[in-house]
């Protein structure tokens, strides 16, 4: 039995902290409500899509997918418990982009292959009604935060991106390891 490795470890909180994602590297997503410090969800059964061959099986289960980075994104900010207006927003290793609704416990949309080399980096615009994604392409992904349609895809370094954020001035910054990028978006 192999133990997981520290850097597979993700985690979140929501916007009103009353709620931590966790995702320990075997591809299971366990959300605690911290008020009660117990379990509310656990995401286990989300299947890959990085099989190419249509004669393999497809796999299912917590060890189909690996996840590179997880974010909280929360619709309302009035309310503060209410866990069914927000999402946890993941990049997987294989380059999908894929928005759970906690409150349902499922899979609300899923953006295939949209980084091949794997996403990287997550960030919402202000307003939450775009979710960029960063991957190892140096590409940048636009999607309805609502519906999972990709937007809009541009080319924002040449290297990897490792970490990006929207400002509330409608400019996106995306970084790499050795330089940061400024972008105007058009929110």
């Amino acid at each position: 039995m192999g133990s997981s490795n520290i850097r597979d470890i993700l985690t979140a909180f929501s916007p009103s902290l009353d709620y931590f994602a966790i995702s320990s590297g075997d591809g299971r997503i366990k959300i605690w409500d911290t008020l009660k410090g117990q379990i509310q969800t656990e995401f286990a059964d989300i299947a890959s899509s990085e099989a190419t061959n249509i004669y393999a099986k497809a796999e299912r289960g917590h060890l189909s997918v690996d996840y590179k980075c997880m974010k909280w994104l929360s619709f309302d900010k009035k309310k503060k418990r209410k866990l069914g207006s927000s999402l946890l927003v993941l990049g997987t290793g294989g380059g999908d982009v894929l928005a759970l609704d906690v409150s349902a416990g499922q899979l609300k949309w899923r953006v295939i292959d949209c980084h091949p080399g794997g996403v990287s980096a997550i960030a919402f615009s202000t307003n939450g009604s775009c979710i960029y994604s960063g991957g190892a392409d140096g590409m940048v992904c636009k999607i309805d935060s609502l519906t999972g349609n990709l937007l809009e895809k541009f080319r924002a370094s040449t290297k990897s991106i490792s970490c990006m954020a929207v400002s509330s001035g409608k400019m996106l910054l995306p970084a790499c390891l050795c330089s940061a990028l400024i972008l105007t978006l058009h929110i």
